[in-house]
């Protein structure tokens, strides 16, 4: 397992958490690079960053803390390219408009999760996902490796 930074600002809270869900889908662990200030805390901006992240893990944890990989790591129509192993995590995020239908997937014992990287819009609220046909599709051939 390697480990991704997401360097440079703090950035939003929506951003941080995309990262830290797509990374967790891909089997990685997420590096922070937050430096306190010289007396040891945060500037404002930093705190009500982290403490955001914080209040969105006790919701959404189990869906990040002990996870597995699925072994379709997401899907969704925003593309990122190839070859930008040094870009994708520290760009990309604060760049890239992903909508609600770019979907991640973790799994937990006999739980699968499945996050959206966007918030769905109030026409269209709840993205319908047939595991069972997607899993069918993905599954290689019987006999295959």
């Amino acid at each position: 397992m390697a480990a991704r930074s997401c360097a440079g600002t703090v950035g939003s809270t929506s951003n941080i958490i995309r990262c830290l869900v797509d990374v967790v889908s891909k089997n990685d662990i997420l590096l922070r690079n937050v430096p306190p200030l010289v007396d040891g805390g945060f500037t404002p901006e930093v705190r009500r960053a982290l403490e955001a992240v914080g209040l969105w893990l006790e919701v959404n944890g189990e869906a990040i803390y002990g996870t597995s990989p699925w072994f379709l790591f997401g899907e969704g129509p925003t593309t990122i390219g190839n070859g930008n192993d040094g870009y994708h995590h520290n760009d990309h995020f604060g760049r890239l408009v992903f909508t609600h239908e770019d979907i991640r997937f973790t799994t937990n014992g006999p739980s699968l999760y499945a996050t959206c990287l966007g918030r769905p819009s109030p026409d269209d609220p709840c993205v319908q996902y047939d595991i069972q046909a997607r899993h069918a599709a993905c599954r290689p051939p019987s006999g295959s490796r």
